[in-house]
């Protein structure tokens, strides 16, 4: 988790690259915290596919509508997340 938490840090160029890293970590810690309470109180079995299927649709809402990025395409997100650095 701590590697997780320092990844925004290790990116290399403008501050808004850094901040989308920042905000995938959160909607990524945000998906694991919800599949562990999941499997806690509900007694489900988590599959890492959804979990990242998830961040990967969240993340993408996030960043078009909270952010200046809103012309990217979510066939291109769905594929490679960090297209536009």
């Amino acid at each position: 988790m701590e590697d997780l938490f320092k990844l925004h840090k290790q990116v290399t160029g403008p501050k808004w690259a850094k901040k989308i890293i920042r905000g995938i970590v959160m909607v990524t810690c945000w998906a694991m915290w919800n599949v562990r309470n999941k499997k806690v109180f509900d007694n489900t079995t988590p599959k890492v596919v959804d979990v990242v299927a998830l961040v990967k649709s969240l993340s993408f809402l996030w960043l078009k509508h909270r952010s200046s990025f809103n012309d990217i395409v979510w066939k291109d997100w769905a594929m490679f997340p960090l297209y536009m650095l």
